[in-house]
């Protein structure tokens, strides 16, 4: 296109950023990081966005840096809920097992394979135990819990140096005045 027309080149890339910018400031660049993990519901969506939002709302993030914070402290929570969810139903729901025809046709398979040794690599997956699972889900909850909270802690101390920078400024411009007044 910027063969064609260098200035309708131009204008389509300013069009691209400002959409670009917008799905940014609005929450939905950093909604898509999870869509993997929800399979692309709109609920879900509405749900991280409902979060971020109260986020938005109590922080009032000033520049980008802040909104990237918002992002993460939101990414974060919703994680921690996921992994919460996992990790209740790991340590009260049944574990789904397999059946005895499947695990005879696995076996079977073993064999079968070992003999045609078709694939790369020579050891199986171990598979997790239900007590690892149930660890695993609230070791990953906690992890989200204490993401969340350094990003918040980065959110605070980025408001405090702009706070001390202001009041350094403010007493520098004091100081210029009573400079002035006296001279």
């Amino acid at each position: 296109m910027w063969n064609a027309s260098p200035p309708e080149a131009m204008e389509l890339w300013r069009a691209i950023r400002l959409e670009a910018r917008d799905e940014f400031i609005s929450g939905h660049y950093g909604a898509r990081s999870l869509e993997t993990v929800w399979e692309r519901q709109a609920f879900k969506r509405a749900q991280y966005l409902a979060v971020r939002d109260g986020l938005v709302e109590e922080w009032r993030p000033r520049g980008a840096s802040e909104f990237i914070l918002i992002d993460c402290m939101t990414q974060a929570y919703v994680m921690q809920l996921e992994w919460t969810e996992k990790a209740a139903i790991r340590l009260h729901g049944e574990p789904r097992e397999e059946s005895w025809e499947y695990r005879r046709w696995k076996e079977q398979r073993k064999v079968e394979e070992r003999v045609n040794q078709w694939g790369p690599g020579s050891w199986d997956v171990p598979y997790q135990g239900e007590a690892e699972a149930v660890e695993q889900a609230f070791r990953m909850a906690d992890s989200c819990a204490k993401s969340f909270q350094r990003a918040a802690r980065q959110m605070a101390n980025i408001r405090l140096v702009r706070a001390k920078t202001a009041r350094l400024r403010r007493r520098e411009r004091a100081k210029d005045i009573k400079a002035v007044r006296v001279a």
